[in-house]
C-alpha cells in the first residue's frame, strides 16, 4: 500500500509511480463521519479560471479545478444537487487565488449541512455531490 499526504487541492504519494491516484479517507468530525474518495478521484484536472464576482457551477465543472480571482467578494451558486448532469459522488475543486473570498451557496441543497460555505483568500477545497446535498473537504 502506498503512503500519501493530503493537501487542500491535491495529493503527494510515496513509492513507485501509480497509474491513478490512490483513494483517500476524510474524517469530517462527529456529526458528518468519514468520507472516502475512490481511487482516481484526485487525478489531474482541467482548470476553469473565473475572474468575475458571480459564477454558477455547471455540470461540465465536475472533475475540474475552478480558480476564482477577483479583488471583491465572489458569489458561487451551486444548483440543486440532483440537477441533470450532476453526478452523484462527482466532485470539483474550488480555489480562491485573488483577494476576494468565495461564498458557495447551494440552491435548495446544503453544503456540509449548512446553507453556505466560505472559502477565504488563498484557500480552497473539494466539493462533492452526495445524494441531494453537497459535502466540502
Amino acid at each position: 500500500m502506498k503512503k500519501f499526504i493530503a493537501f487542500a487541492v491535491g495529493l503527494l504519494w510515496a513509492g513507485a509511480a501509480l497509474a491513478q491516484a490512490p483513494g483517500i479517507e476524510y474524517d469530517l468530525g462527529p456529526s458528518l463521519g468519514r468520507v472516502v474518495a475512490p481511487p482516481g478521484a484526485w487525478t489531474a484536472s482541467t482548470i476553469n479560471a473565473q475572474t468575475g464576482t458571480t459564477y454558477t457551477i455547471l455540470s461540465t465543472d465536475f472533475s475540474k479545478i475552478l480558480t476564482f480571482s477577483n479583488a471583491g467578494a465572489i458569489a458561487v451558486t451551486l444548483p440543486v444537487a440532483t440537477t441533470t448532469g450532476f453526478p452523484d459522488s462527482g466532485c470539483f475543486t474550488l480555489v480562491t487565488i485573488g483577494a476576494g473570498s468565495a461564498t458557495v451557496t447551494p440552491t435548495t441543497s446544503t453544503i456540509n449541512g449548512q446553507a453556505t460555505k466560505v472559502y477565504a483568500t488563498n484557500a480552497g477545497g473539494r466539493i462533492c455531490r452526495h445524494g441531494a446535498n453537497y459535502l466540502a473537504y
